[in-house]
């Protein structure tokens, strides 16, 4: 009976286990996820039905989920094979993603044991389960018999019941049943696996038409963009060439245009150039014209003054000739009586000397005749009336402030004002800034002043810029450049003081407007008199000596020289190069050679020669080769040994080219460097002043 029981229920746990392998086959999701992990399939109809576990490896994975959810294990719970067989259904696709839990419970874990023959029970009591239960996995809770048979007899029961369970009967049914459900689970299988490949084959049609059609729209997308890219290169190519043309045309009409106003310009320069040249031609020819006429009225003079002489020389001639006929006739009565003899040689040289009287008296009274009772003064006409003109402004300006001068009230306001342009004066530096300022001052004084203390300042400036002439151009003429630029930019701003300072210059000094004044006896009470006119100064009866002379009126005419050369400010015409020029004209054709005509030549071409030469190179190099040529041989013939440092000093100048060189002093340092005005003398060598 045991045997038996033993038989069935092991039948029935294989049918039940191959049921149930079938089962857990079709129903575990993790196994199924499993699968599907290695097949790499996405969608839920990727499920291989054949996978490849066994119930050890679904007993362990049903182990680790109830530990995880914390509950124990519950025990299979085994039954018939018509039970298992009964409890196999039909699944579908969907349904194998379902998940089972194959009915357990979570009742612990049930060992079942075989019962064995009553004769095997001994020793075990009545009643008592016969099954172990486990826990846990514990061992604790193990239930064994209280005596336990001998091994032999245990052996021996078991060989025999072991051996009529282990090959049971074989049931032909439950093998055909297991047979046909088998044979469906491969159909099922195979139509699982036919309808997966034809949805795979669908899709992958599908899914290669879908890129073919793609690839087709993304060919008609790109044949699309090219051709909006070439209408687009074609617009640009013909905007680019639309363009290039108008640039073109616009750089075509630009260059005529410069071209056309270039030649506007170049007629228009030519033009006044023709007009400047003719302009120069004109005034050249007037030049040479006047030169001419004055040469012709120099001659004129010249010839009238030799007719003069060789009229007197043949009245002396005649009387000569009358006389030494009269001592003839006197001789010759002289034999008949001496007494008659030196009374006819008595009347004789009385006669005489009255001749000789009345003859030198007559010859005065012409010559005053002719000059109309005036000195005679040998100079051009334009001077002479550039001269009359600067005359005529300092009288007028002295006879307005001739009330203020005499004025005792005004004294101490005359004092005032001479002492303020005296101190402005003295503060002159040869530096550009010292200029600025004191020309400024001056400027703001002589503007703020009222009339007639702005005459009276006028003559008061002129006459301290004279002193600053003979007290340190004579000494320094390299100081006569600051000085001129200050009473350049002075005369720009107050115009009246050009010609007071011009006239006073001509005043004391007969080189500033070239004149020669021969001595004529009968115009002058002595030879004082002549020589204070030409400038000379008495002191204590005595007249100052020829080389203090000289030094004064080189002083004045280096001052002079230093006024012509410089630039006014703002390029305003006050008494510039064009003077400077007239005055050598003047004097190499109108004055005889002399140390003092000499000497002022020398100033003139020392201190004005650089901006001459830069301003007129060819003209100005000729009158240096007038000036080599004849001036210098006539200075030479004079005889005057003290003509000869003037020769030399010229010479030099001319022989080393220092004309194309700036003087000493012309080009100012901006600020003064260092507290006194000092330099080296390079005019005369050793010597100080032209004399």
């Amino acid at each position: 009976m045991m045997a038996s029981r033993l038989r069935r229920s092991s039948g029935e746990k294989l049918r039940h286990g191959s049921e149930e392998k079938l089962h857990l086959t079709l129903r575990s999701p993790s196994l199924l996820a499993r699968s599907n992990g290695q097949a790499g399939l996405s969608s839920r109809l990727e499920v291989d039905p054949d996978p490849d576990w066994n119930l050890g490896d679904l007993s362990a994975e049903l182990d680790k989920i109830v530990y995880k959810n914390g509950a124990t294990p519950s025990p299979l719970r085994g039954g018939t094979a018509r039970g298992a067989e009964a409890s196999v259904k039909r699944l579908s696709c969907i349904e194998l993603f379902e998940p089972t839990d194959f009915g357990r419970t979570k009742a612990p874990f049930i060992v079942r044991v075989p019962d064995f023959d009553d004769e095997d029970d001994e020793g075990v009591p009545s009643g008592a389960p016969a099954s172990i239960g486990a826990k846990g996995g514990r061992t604790e809770d193990l239930r064994l018999p209280e005596s336990v048979p001998p091994a032999e007899e245990v052996a021996a029961a078991s060989g025999r019941s072991w051996e009529e369970s282990l090959l049971p009967p074989p049931d032909v049914v439950e093998a055909a049943l297991f047979e046909l459900e088998k044979e469906r689970l491969a159909g099922v299988k195979e139509d699982i696996r036919a309808r997966w490949r034809g949805l795979a084959r669908h899709a992958e049609a599908q899914g290669q038409q879908e890129a073919e059609a793609l690839a087709a729209l993304e060919r008609e997308r790109e044949k699309a963009l090219q051709r909006v890219r070439a209408r687009d290169a074609e617009d640009q190519r013909g905007i680019a060439e639309a363009r290039d043309a108008h640039l073109s045309a616009l750089q075509r009409d630009h260059e005529q245009r410069e071209a056309a106003s270039q030649r506007r310009l170049k007629d228009s320069e030519a033009a006044a150039k023709a007009a400047a040249e003719a302009e120069a031609r004109r005034r050249r020819a007037e030049e040479e014209a006047r030169r001419v006429e004055e040469r012709r009225q120099q001659e004129a003079a010249e010839k009238a003054a030799e007719e003069a002489r060789r009229k007197k020389e043949q009245e002396d001639e005649e009387a000569r000739r009358k006389r030494q006929a009269e001592e003839a006739e006197a001789e010759r009565r002289r034999a008949e009586t001496d007494a008659e003899r030196k009374r006819a040689e008595r009347e004789t040289v009385a006669k005489r000397g009255e001749e000789e009287r009345k003859a030198k008296e007559q010859a005065e009274k012409q010559a005053a005749k002719a000059t109309g009772g005036a000195r005679q003064v040998k100079m051009t006409e334009s001077a002479a009336r550039g001269e009359r003109e600067r005359m005529e402004v300092l009288r007028r300006v002295k006879e307005n402030v001739k009330a203020f001068e005499e004025a005792p009230g005004a004294k101490k306001e005359r004092k005032g004002l001479e002492r303020r342009m005296t101190t402005l004066v003295q503060q002159i530096s040869a530096t550009q800034r010292q200029v600025g300022l004191k020309s400024a001052e001056l400027v703001r004084e002589l503007q703020q002043a009222p009339q007639p203390q702005q005459n009276f300042l006028l003559l008061a400036l002129a006459d301290k810029f004279l002193s600053q002439c003979e007290s340190q151009v004579q000494k320094l003429p390299s100081f006569a450049f600051p000085l001129a630029q200050v009473a350049i930019n002075v005369a720009a701003a107050v115009p009246p003081f050009r010609d007071v300072l011009l006239a006073r210059l001509a005043q004391e000094c007969c080189f500033v407007v070239p004149k020669y004044i021969p001595y004529i006896p009968a115009q002058y009470e002595s030879e004082a008199a002549y020589y204070r006119t030409v400038g000379y100064r008495e002191e204590d009866g005595q007249l100052e000596s020829t080389d203090a002379y000289i030094g004064r009126m080189t002083g004045i005419m280096v001052f002079y020289a230093a006024i012509t050369q410089t630039d006014p400010p703002r390029g305003q015409p006050v008494h510039g190069l064009d003077q400077a020029w007239a005055w050598l004209a003047r004097l190499l054709n109108g004055l005889p050679p002399n140390r003092g005509s000499g000497s002022a030549l020398e100033s003139m071409i020392k201190v004005a020669g650089f901006r001459l030469n830069q301003t007129y190179p060819k003209q100005f190099r000729k009158i240096l080769d007038v000036i080599m040529t004849a001036l210098l041989p006539a200075l030479q013939k004079t005889g005057d040994a003290d003509t000869a440092p003037v020769i030399n000093r010229v010479e030099t100048y001319v022989g080393t080219r220092s004309y194309e060189k700036p003087p000493e002093g012309r080009n100012m340092p901006v600020t003064d460097e260092s507290a006194t005005l000092g330099a080296v003398d390079t005019w005369n060598g050793d010597r100080r002043g032209y004399g």
